[in-house]
């Protein structure tokens, strides 16, 4: 079965999500596309306001009630654009591949506090997830259009995270592992809950 994943690198629920989806059963294959990632934010990245701050904490609690993994409180606020580019040539040249380079980027920047804009974490990233190199071009430039289009045009039922199987079935918000297991063994018990992140007001 194939999932297509659409994902934030700025979302805490996306990131427990796709920990939970590196355990998937064996004959699923994830699909990382990369959404929201052309926000108006400085590179290198910026601090976290303390609105922002507050929203992360808030959503901590959340987490908590769902998952036993940890989300830290990040010490910068990304451009996430660069790195999305990175996760959009994966799937395009070594897709079994990309759900585990999202992964590492999802750890450098949430576990290690690092700046995801930085091309050195993107490169090591890279490197960490087994390619030799990954040169991004405009067609994962298009490619990034497309996903934004495709989630946007869901805008009043999807939020990150967001799955969905070949099926057709969508699994909006983090829920439980249970719910994520049924989901990734049927390709059609899907559901909706409130455990995502808002949406950002695009500037």
């Amino acid at each position: 079965m194939h999932v297509v994943f659409y994902t934030d690198l700025r979302c805490p629920f996306c990131y427990v999500q796709s920990q939970r989806l590196a355990r998937r059963p064996e004959g699923v294959a994830v699909e990382p596309r990369p959404v929201r990632s052309g926000r108006d934010l400085p590179v290198p990245s910026r601090a976290l306001s303390d609105a922002e701050k507050g929203n992360l904490v808030a959503y901590r609690a959340r987490i908590a009630s769902l998952s036993d993994i940890d989300v830290p409180v990040p010490s910068t606020w990304p451009n996430t654009r660069a790195a999305s580019l990175a996760v959009a040539a994966a799937a395009r040249t070594a897709p079994d591949q990309a759900l585990d380079l999202l992964n590492r980027l999802f750890h450098a920047m949430w576990v290690e506090g690092r700046d995801v804009a930085d091309p050195l974490v993107i490169r090591e990233s890279v490197r960490l997830a087994g390619y030799r190199t990954l040169v991004p071009d405009r067609q994962d430039e298009r490619s990034l259009e497309l996903h934004d289009r495709a989630f946007e045009a869901h805008s009043a039922d999807w939020r990150t995270p967001t799955l969905v199987s070949s099926n057709g079935a969508s699994l909006v918000g983090l829920g439980s592992a249970r719910q994520l297991e049924a989901f990734l063994r049927s390709g059609r018990i899907g559901y909706a809950d409130d455990e995502v992140c808002e949406v950002e007001p695009r500037r």
